[in-house]
């Protein structure tokens, strides 16, 4: 069951522009060591691939936390280069 939180933080970030979505990715980024996540951050860095912005998905291939989600931003990025 989602926490109250996760369904605040996912609101969040998806009512936010690019650049504030960025900005929350990379604070988020310095205060999580590597390789170490949640299941919330997962559902975020998912829900945040689905909007498809180049300025977000530059933000999550900087500093996501899931190897989910960087490989699904490999397949993305080349959508892009095309």
């Amino acid at each position: 069951m989602k926490s109250h939180q996760t369904i605040i933080d996912k609101a969040t970030y998806l009512a936010s522009s690019p650049e504030r979505v960025f900005d929350l990715l990379e604070a988020r980024a310095e205060v999580r060591e590597p390789g170490r996540f949640v299941v919330d951050d997962v559902e975020i860095e998912k829900a945040l691939l689905q909007t498809r912005d180049p300025l977000v998905s530059l933000a999550l291939a900087k500093f996501c936390l899931s190897v989910d989600t960087a490989k699904a931003l490999f397949g993305l990025f080349t959508v892009f280069l095309r």
